[in-house]
């Protein structure tokens, strides 16, 4: 057995304690990982912020997630038929537009 085959090997057997120690960590570590993320946002944030908002493929990136993440969330609308129309008569035509901008 080479050595990569002894790193998964002990990997898959020790798999939930390692997920266990780290998770303990993080928790046992949390507000000093706060202090430290906010001391450092506080001094370097202005960059990123400037950063993404030249950025085209950042800009992209955030537009596909956020349709995604408004499309899971969407209210589903029924479609327009006779029995569900506002205040319109056998003869009138509905008309519905919907916008997307990319």
């Amino acid at each position: 057995m080479d050595i990569k085959e002894k790193r998964k090997q002990y990997y898959n057997d020790n798999k939930a304690r390692m997920k266990e120690q780290a998770k303990q960590y993080y928790h046992d570590n949390k507000a000093e990982r706060q202090i430290y993320n906010r001391g450092y946002w506080s001094i370097h944030g202005h960059k990123y912020i400037k950063q993404r908002s030249e950025d085209p493929i950042y800009k992209a990136n955030q537009r596909i997630y956020y349709e995604k993440y408004y499309e899971k969330y969407k209210v589903k609308e029924d479609p327009v038929t006779i029995e569900n129309r506002f205040h319109a008569t056998k003869d009138d035509l509905i008309v519905i537009f919907k916008f997307s901008f990319y």
